[in-house]
């Protein structure tokens, strides 16, 4: 690791607050749901890892194979793609070869590392530290015109991130402490005898015997009536508004709520097979992918191209790629060493005439 950054602790988005929200990468990845999404794209994203291609012919020993000596391909891309989804923004510290115009590796830089314009060429600043644009890759998510940072979806939804934290907080302790209990139970005894000790008693050996999670079955006396009582409209509500704040985190991330595994108003999913289902996911995740090739393009020879290899999320079950194979062999775009390579197997040898 580069000396400069060696101890540099990381860092999130500046934080924001708003009426019992405290409102920053912490707090978010809090939210089920966009921890659940984040995770999806990065690691979506570091399963499809680039590679390098020349022409057609795959190019190895460049620093795309391996961006970061400390990391492996995998937890860089992931971690990388995870920045840009949260903040807008991926800083990458440049270790150049000793030829000078190629990248030995990257490290990446604090995510509050600021930008600003010089001349038209960005300037870097972490901690009084100042690189220039030579010494540094800066990937961004959406960016305004003129800004020289990206915003990231803690930054462009901090208002109804906040609002899903307060919803989830609330309603939680609620559900916790609401007035509605969960049974009633009739005791067998008459106006006179009845009082709040008995009442209390009662109370506490049931909750002691029956609270938690055992399962036991319950024993009274004979008279006594206990009536379980179902959800209550808080409890109805609470449910309701969750998988609601599920889908509003999907969207805030450009995912469907599907992708999350949630639907609302009794919405069905619709995806006929998985492939369909994956191939949709990675429409929507794909811009990602790009923002990284073109940059780290910048970087190659100009006959070289860094390519995400989606392929790797969209393998299908066994009889479906087989089926395609055959499509392809009979076609003639595919040889058969071509499928094996795809498969993972060893090439035929060459057959003596």
């Amino acid at each position: 690791m580069h000396p400069q950054f060696a101890t540099a602790p990381f860092y999130g988005a500046f934080p924001f607050s708003l009426p019992a929200t405290f409102v920053n990468e912490t707090t978010v990845l809090g939210i089920p749901a966009l921890w659940s999404g984040v995770n999806l794209i990065a690691n979506t994203a570091a399963n499809c890892a680039p590679k390098v291609f020349d022409g057609f012919a795959e190019v190895e020993g460049t620093f795309v194979d391996k961006p970061a000596h400390h990391l492996t391909p995998y937890e860089f891309y992931s971690e990388t793609v995870s920045q840009l989804v949260l903040n807008g923004n991926s800083f990458q510290f440049i270790i150049w070869r000793d030829n000078g115009f190629e990248i030995d590796s990257l490290v990446p830089m604090p995510a509050d590392t600021t930008v600003r314009l010089v001349d038209g060429y960005p300037v870097f600043e972490w901690q009084g530290n100042e690189f220039s644009a030579d010494q540094v890759i800066h990937l961004r998510g959406l960016t305004q015109p003129g800004s020289p940072k990206g915003v990231g979806v803690i930054e462009a939804h901090r208002r109804g991130l906040g609002i899903v934290i307060d919803q989830q907080q609330l309603q939680s302790a609620t559900l916790r402490t609401g007035g509605t209990p969960s049974v009633v139970i009739e005791m067998p005894v008459n106006a006179s005898n009845w009082n709040a000790d008995n009442a209390a008693t009662a109370q506490t050996a049931w909750v002691d015997s029956f609270a938690g999670a055992q399962k036991r079955p319950a024993m009274v006396p004979q008279g006594t009536n206990v009536t379980t009582l179902g959800l209550s409209a808080v409890d109805m509500e609470f449910l309701a508004s969750r998988a609601f704040s599920v889908a509003e985190v999907a969207m805030m991330l450009g995912l469907d709520a599907m992708d999350l595994n949630a639907t609302i108003s009794g919405e069905a999913q619709t995806y006929q097979n998985l492939e369909t289902r994956e191939t949709a996911r990675m429409k929507r995740i794909a811009p990602w992918f790009q923002r990284i090739e073109q940059k780290f393009n910048e970087y190659l020879a100009p006959t070289q191209r860094a390519k995400f290899i989606s392929e790797r999320q969209l393998r299908t079950d066994t009889k479906a790629r087989y089926e395609s194979y055959n499509i392809a062999l009979e076609a003639g775009f595919l040889t058969v060493n071509e499928v094996r390579e795809l498969e993972g197997r060893p090439p035929l040898q060459e057959q003596a005439a």
